[in-house]
């Protein structure tokens, strides 16, 4: 969970720099190529998204792993 929380942290504040900014040059470069990264819809929040759920998925994996181990002790 603390790698998932670490690329959430790098991502928001990678999504925040456009709107930080202002200007024609951060204007040009938001709208048609920033857009393709965030905004709610782009390939960052895929990555984030993708990092929790992997995360959640891991941590189902373990649980199991650990009710097998103590099966098999028992």
């Amino acid at each position: 969970m603390p790698l998932a929380l670490e690329a959430s942290r790098a991502f928001s504040h990678a999504a925040r720099w456009p709107s930080e900014n202002k200007g024609e040059a951060i204007s040009a470069f938001d709208d048609p190529f920033w857009r393709r990264y965030y905004y709610g819809h782009g390939w960052l929040q895929d990555m984030i998204d993708g990092a929790r759920d992997m995360a959640k998925a891991l941590g189902q994996y373990a649980d199991v792993v650990h009710k097998a181990v103590k099966h098999l002790e028992q």
